[in-house]
């Protein structure tokens, strides 16, 4: 069986699960600064994801997945998903208590990091979800494993996966993902004739 597993990012068309969520809020500038800083000073992701979190920890995690569940689609790749769930995943580096409602969406497997729970909102992450091992997962299960991208986020599993798709649907990939990437699709026509021919 052939495995698709998506970065919940690559599905989005504003680009990012939690750019819809700061921008509401009032901390896109905040959250855009945090996201430079990773980029221009090589910041390993783990630190930029706690930072990430940590920018809106005074907001209940209620709150925040109800904006986000909101967030607008890409229509034939979610159709592609819904018509093979069976050979689907979603993963995101983002808390469930976020992102849960939203990947609910897809009707297949998802996996999210998990945040740390108090009353006004999630601080801190109390696990992280390494994309890669979910990958690792499908491979020891006997899959042929693809993963599809588009964020520093998703390189290692990128890099992990038996082929990787990089996503250029609402923008251009950085480098580290186009280094690892056996292909680049920048339509979802594209996209969907690929997956269609790994299937």
């Amino acid at each position: 069986m052939t495995k698709f597993i998506f970065g919940l990012n690559t599905l989005l068309i504003s680009g990012s699960t939690l750019e819809a969520a700061a921008g509401h809020f009032g901390h896109a500038s905040a959250l855009n600064e945090i996201i430079k800083d990773a980029s221009e000073n090589n910041v390993p992701f783990i630190e930029s994801l706690i930072r990430q979190v940590h920018l809106l920890g005074d907001i209940q995690a209620e709150k925040i997945s109800a904006v986000i569940e909101k967030e607008a689609l890409f229509g034939h790749t979610a159709a592609f998903i819904a018509e093979h769930g069976e050979n689907c995943a979603v993963a995101s580096e983002y808390p469930g208590q976020w992102t849960s409602d939203l990947l609910k969406r897809f009707g297949c497997a998802y996996y999210t990091s998990e945040g740390k729970e108090e009353s006004s909102g999630i601080k801190k992450l109390s696990s992280v979800l390494k994309k890669e091992n979910i990958v690792e997962r499908y491979k020891s299960e006997g899959c042929k494993t693809v993963f599809i991208g588009s964020d520093n986020a998703d390189m290692e599993a990128m890099r992990a996966a038996d082929i990787s798709i990089a996503s250029g649907l609402a923008g251009t990939p950085p480098g580290s993902v186009l280094s690892v990437a056996d292909y680049l699709v920048f339509t979802e026509a594209a996209l969907c004739r690929q997956l269609n021919q790994l299937l």
